[in-house]
């Protein structure tokens, strides 16, 4: 093990050339993309904590202590000596609404998957919460935390004669969204968490961040048009530099473009929704178990 700030040598000759390098810059260990993207949110206090959903997602909180938990359901990362970042991964991120679109999405063209996801979620903006009682569980790739169950299933529930395709959009967005609520839950236990800052390609979408503000009932903010784990990376070298006296510093120079404020009416209805969520995820335990099975045969 090393200090994220090691230098490990210089840069090798075929290096210097094929990435257009002098022979004097220097090289750091630096850190993971997880790690850098929490720095990057400007995450850094006791009672914060960051959404990040790109292709997989997670929620992530900084601390000088590792969360203990006996259920074992958590990650912990050490950035510095006295920086942790802990927290909970997610299989079913923004891959999951793009297996949709692929599905179900109308294109024009054959490359026309960003502006199909647009149109998709434009029109679930028109639908009201909650998709009219339509509920998704978005287990398509099996799941990380919390259920940490490889053979779990994703599924549509309450569907009934008034549904349509704008429903299912919504209940798809919402569902991803409810799996991300499911591992802040999982923090909340260990750790109290008043506001949040979203990155990456899906949760920072505008409706998106509205909908999770909505449904962890906390105001959400996002960064401008800055990748989190980029400006992580830079933050960390900066303060290499002697730019930033320490971490806390640079993570406090992150500047946020937006904030969403949490709609209390809705957050009770999606409240509601989420028990049936939470109950449907641990009751087909067994239901999963067996489909696995039966998919694996077939």
């Amino acid at each position: 093990l090393c200090s994220v700030f090691t230098t490990p040598g210089k840069l090798r000759k075929e290096y210097q050339t094929s990435l257009g390098l002098s022979a004097s810059t220097r090289i750091m260990i630096g850190s993971s993309d997880g790690c850098m993207a929490t720095l990057g949110a400007g995450v850094w206090g006791e009672d914060k904590a960051t959404i990040t959903i790109e292709d997989s997602g997670a929620v992530r909180v900084v601390g000088k202590q590792v969360l203990r938990d006996e259920k074992k359901r958590f990650f912990n990362y050490l950035l510095t000596e006295n920086h942790y970042i802990s927290g909970g991964p997610t299989n079913s991120g923004g891959v999951i609404f793009e297996w949709f679109a692929n599905q179900f999405g109308e294109f024009k063209g054959p490359f026309d998957l960003e502006y199909t996801i647009e149109s998709l979620i434009h029109e679930a903006s028109n639908v009201v919460t909650l998709s009219e009682g339509l509920l998704f569980l978005p287990y398509l790739l099996g799941e990380r935390a919390p259920l940490w169950n490889p053979n779990a299933r994703g599924s549509y529930f309450g569907i009934n004669i008034k549904h349509e395709r704008k429903h299912f959009i919504r209940a798809t967005i919402e569902g991803i969204l409810y799996e991300i609520y499911s591992i802040g839950k999982m923090v909340e236990e260990h750790r109290s968490i008043t506001s949040l800052s979203v990155n990456g390609s899906f949760a920072a979408i505008p409706f998106c961040s509205q909908l999770i503000a909505d449904i962890f009932n906390k105001p959400v903010s996002t960064i401008n048009k800055a990748n989190s784990a980029g400006l992580g990376a830079f933050l960390l070298t900066a303060t290499d530099m002697g730019i930033y006296r320490n971490l806390d510093e640079a993570a406090k120079s992150v500047t946020f473009h937006e904030t969403f404020h949490p709609r209390h009416h809705d957050h009770k209805v999606y409240a509601q929704y989420y028990q049936l969520f939470e109950r449907l995820s641990l009751k087909l335990e067994d239901e999963f178990e067996m489909i696995a099975n039966l998919q694996q045969k077939s």
